[in-house]
């Protein structure tokens, strides 16, 4: 007999026996084709990313084929031995025996749209999307590696697993907006940012990319382009997107009669004093949707609509992500979520509350539209990020970089652990906006850059959380600010 290990393949010492799997063959959700199997190239995975599920001890994978019916089966298993103070610890599951999960298959249309006339997308494109949750993992940073069954080459992958979920616990990510696809429209900065993010691999525990995220403007391939270009990045390190202009806004003047947008409303949110308009070229939220899985809230209250509102707790930070291209009023279905999201944080656990939003809240000069626009949603939502002692706020949609003092109300708080830190990050390879530089900028910036760049944080512990702005404009990546944020 072999010993049975539940989720994991035994080696093959007695009768070529296999021990018992998370979901059994017979409950595969695809049954393969026979046809995809004589077609290697056609079941070859794509697109593979990682995205966090909010629990410590797991993480999702997702990968695409261009065939219906290929393998969604994954193997996995810890990278090496690790030391540990009593000596060597002995790591028995996922070590001597091999994981293995099945996954399920979707198929969805790469060219799913709002547009009234489908022609404008040439013709439906069907990929098929495997994702499956790797579970069982031994929390605090410890190496695994993983090959995808219909993967003929048997590629190894390697990520790490996420940090314990502790108020003690440290935690390092990156975020950024508006970077795009290296093949996508006025996005010079897309392959340098891409270039610089591939070397942060291994050391940090996240990305977030916070909207605009391939700029594909209705161009299916531009979505496939961007999703191979980070695949070497989201294949080994979480891949966390919000929702932007670029991915959702569009008019109803684009639809022929009712139709159904991928966040579920019937009517895109068009309000008299904004800046929205067609900037998805119809895609109303359906080819992100499509691609990137995010974790749902537990707050048990009211469902989140991920991936255009939800929150991700990890490490000792909780995080929430809305959008700015929904209503986020009083009473809107989004605001009645967050603030149920908000009143279940628990900060003795997640000491750290950190917002992403896609559109900032304050806006640098010269930036009028959008800086009425930030107006209108900090009207909305900066009492209630104040009462809830929001730390940091981290937008994009402005093509530059720029971070303001902790505030209070537009004002620089006296004490800067009351305040809230605003850092916008649109400077992820998007053609760069300029800044009114001989002009008098807002009392509260504290910093800004012109350039393409991201934002790299770390939380040392329940006090300190570190920030730099890291520039990939000269062709190579070097810090050029840092910021200290307490509380």
């Amino acid at each position: 007999m072999a010993i049975s290990v539940p989720g994991c393949l035994g080696l093959r010492f007695v009768a070529d026996q296999t021990l018992a799997t998370s979901t059994s063959e017979e409950d595969a959700p695809v049954v393969p084709d026979e046809n995809a199997k004589n077609s290697p190239s056609h079941c070859h995975p794509r697109n593979i990313h990682l995205s966090p599920t909010g629990e410590d001890t797991s993480v999702r994978l997702t990968w695409h084929t261009a065939k219906r019916g290929c393998s969604s089966k994954v193997y996995y298993k810890r990278a090496r031995w690790f030391p540990q103070e009593n000596g060597l610890h002995f790591p028995w599951h996922c070590l001597l025996f091999r994981c293995k999960v099945n996954g399920e298959e979707m198929a969805f249309n790469a060219k799913a749209s709002c547009l009234k006339d489908e022609s404008d997308w040439e013709q439906k494109s069907i990929l098929y999307r495997h994702s499956v949750v790797l579970d069982r993992l031994e929390p605090g940073r410890v190496e695994y590696k993983y090959t995808i069954k219909s993967d003929k080459e048997k590629t190894q992958y390697t990520f790490a697993s996420p940090r314990r979920n502790s108020p003690t616990s440290e935690l390092e990510f990156i975020t950024f907006g508006d970077m795009g696809a290296p093949t996508a429209r006025k996005c010079p900065g897309s392959p340098g940012t891409i270039d610089s993010l591939v070397g942060e691999v291994g050391d940090v525990d996240l990305i977030f990319h916070d909207g605009d995220i391939s700029y594909a403007d209705g161009h299916a391939e531009i979505w496939d382009d961007f999703m191979e270009a980070i695949q070497p990045i989201s294949s080994a390190v979480p891949y966390v997107v919000t929702v932007g202009n670029h991915e959702y806004d569009w008019l109803p003047s684009m639809a022929d009669g009712p139709v159904v947008d991928a966040s579920g409303l019937r009517e895109p949110y068009l309000p008299d004093w904004g800046n929205y308009g067609s900037d998805s070229h119809g895609e109303c939220g359906y080819p992100f949707a499509d691609r990137f899985i995010m974790p749902e809230s537990d707050n048990s209250v009211v469902p989140s609509n991920a991936p255009f509102w939800y929150s991700l707790k990890t490490g000792p930070a909780h995080f929430i992500s809305i959008s700015s291209e929904h209503n986020v009023s009083i009473g809107s279905e989004q605001r009645t979520w967050l603030e149920a999201e908000l009143e279940s944080v628990d900060r003795s656990q997640y000491p750290w509350l950190v917002i992403l939003i896609h559109r900032p809240l304050y806006v640098a000069f010269p930036h009028k539209s959008n800086r009425i626009v930030g107006e209108h949603l900090t009207e909305m939502l900066e009492e209630t990020f104040i009462a809830n002692k929001v730390n940091v706020v981290v937008s994009g949609h402005v093509h530059s970089y720029f971070r303001s003092c902790p505030l209070l109300r537009g004002v620089c708080a006296d004490d800067p652990k009351q305040g809230i830190v605003h850092i916008t990050i649109g400077s992820g390879g998007k053609k760069i906006s300029d800044l009114d530089e001989k002009g008098e900028q807002p009392s509260w910036m504290m910093h800004a850059q012109a350039v393409h760049g991201y934002g790299r944080f770390k939380i040392q512990d329940r006090a300190r959380m570190y920030f730099e702005f890291v520039e990939t404009e000269s062709g190579h990546s070097r810090v050029t600010d840092t910021m200290l944020i307490t509380q």
